[in-house]
C-alpha cells in the first residue's frame, strides 16, 4: 500500500474534532498531528 499525507484546514474546531473522529472511525489512517492553527480555526 502507497502512504500519502492528507492535510485539512477547516474553520471551526469543532468541525476539525468531528471530521478527525470520523476518519480515523471509518479510515485505515493514522492521526500524526491535530490542533489549531489561530484563532478559530483548526
Amino acid at each position: 500500500m502507497s502512504q500519502a499525507i492528507g492535510i485539512l484546514e477547516l474553520t471551526s474546531i469543532a468541525k476539525g474534532m468531528e471530521l478527525g473522529d470520523a476518519m480515523l472511525k471509518s479510515a485505515n489512517v493514522d492521526l500524526l498531528v491535530s490542533k489549531t492553527i489561530c484563532p478559530g480555526k483548526f
